[in-house]
């Protein structure tokens, strides 16, 4: 998590140059990628990093719950085809995170706001101990998808 969320703030032109830089020694568990390997987790990670800025923003017409199946379906919906087994399955567990999440969040369809917000709303509830496992188990699985960069 620590190395996207210091590429992140660089701009998209940034991004490319470390990936171009990178590549060449992307591991993905202590394995070498393939150029084809390297290129669908870079086009899967570009894509969910899409996907999620706009998942934080849908909730604010949305409720939490619709933005959050709506994410789902457009993860569900890449294609994995290219990618190291163990990075899909990774992938796939964070989905599964995701859709495991909407448990709590179907409990609160009247909030509206940038997704972080609602989340520190929802802390503030009866809810907050299931909704801090979920988001607990959503970042467990994002770091191991992250740790696909060494």
């Amino acid at each position: 998590m620590a190395l996207l969320t210091h590429i992140i703030p660089l701009g998209f032109t940034r991004i490319l140059l470390f990936l171009i830089i990178s590549v060449p020694c992307m591991e993905f568990y202590g394995q070498t990628l393939s150029k084809s390997e390297q290129s669908c987790i870079e086009r899967i990670l570009e894509t969910d990093s899409r996907l999620g800025a706009i998942r934080n923003h849908e909730c604010e017409t949305k409720t939490l719950s619709t933005t959050i199946q709506n994410y789902v379906i457009a993860l569900e919906a890449l294609d994995f085809k290219d990618c190291p087994n163990n990075f899909e399955q990774a992938f796939q567990d964070h989905i599964q995170t995701w859709k495991n999440m909407t448990s709590v969040t179907d409990r609160h369809p009247h909030l509206r706001g940038e997704m972080h917000e609602l989340f520190d709303q929802i802390k503030q509830t009866n809810d907050s101990t299931a909704f801090n496992t979920y988001l607990s188990q959503i970042w467990r699985t994002w770091d191991v998808i992250e740790k696909t960069f060494k």
